[in-house]
């Protein structure tokens, strides 16, 4: 089985790193459809643009903390309070306008390698059922799992791995299963991972 990171080989992986891969809560089934390109990218930059309305709330909070103390003293943190409150949010929309173009033009290959769109997935203790195909879990074959990382402080052994895709195979399909491509993918691509690899 080939492992990557963000669609690169994975050349930094040290012993005992599968421990720092994060897969939710234990579900013992779920489904979700196969969405479009349109309704992907609808999904992923609506969560986007929620986080970066909250860093925007917070950084203005901060602005206006510093605003309040040069008030009280401090005239030099009024020149950074505003520099904040400007350049803050101008570096969130370049970063959400470079993520958007980022994911939308990923789309089309992503989109090629999945199963088509309205399509169901389906996982549970018996097997994976992707459309009309029924596999048991000891038929299906893993080619690729694909991680996203967020480091932390510590290197590279503080880094927590989510599992984003997987290409798989069985008699009847060979797919690759998206978590950003589907509903309920973060779940869905957690469990066919969990019972790959770790089962119980």
């Amino acid at each position: 089985m080939q492992v990557t990171v963000n669609d690169e080989p994975a050349t930094d992986l040290w012993e005992g790193w599968e421990k720092q891969i994060l897969l939710g809560t234990y579900r013992p089934e779920v489904s979700g459809s196969v969405l479009d390109q349109d309704a992907a990218t609808d999904r992923i930059l609506a969560r986007f643009r929620i986080v970066c309305a909250c860093l925007v709330g917070l950084i203005w909070l901060v602005a206006f903390g510093l605003a309040s103390a040069a008030r009280q003293g401090e005239p030099a943190l009024t020149t950074a309070a505003w520099g904040l409150a400007v350049v803050g949010p101008a570096l969130l929309v370049l970063a959400y306008l470079a993520r958007s173009r980022g994911f939308v033009a990923s789309l089309p290959e992503r989109a090629g390698r999945s199963p088509p769109p309205g399509t169901q997935v389906r996982v549970d203790a018996a097997g994976l059922t992707i459309g009309g195909h029924r596999t048991a879990w000891s038929d299906v074959t893993v080619d690729r799992v694909d991680f996203q990382f967020v480091s932390g402080r510590g290197g590279r052994r503080a880094r927590t791995y989510f599992v984003r895709q997987i290409d798989l195979r069985s008699k009847d399909f060979a797919y690759t299963i998206d978590g950003t491509l589907l509903d309920e993918g973060a779940a869905i691509v957690n469990e066919i991972y969990r019972r790959k690899f770790r089962p119980s």
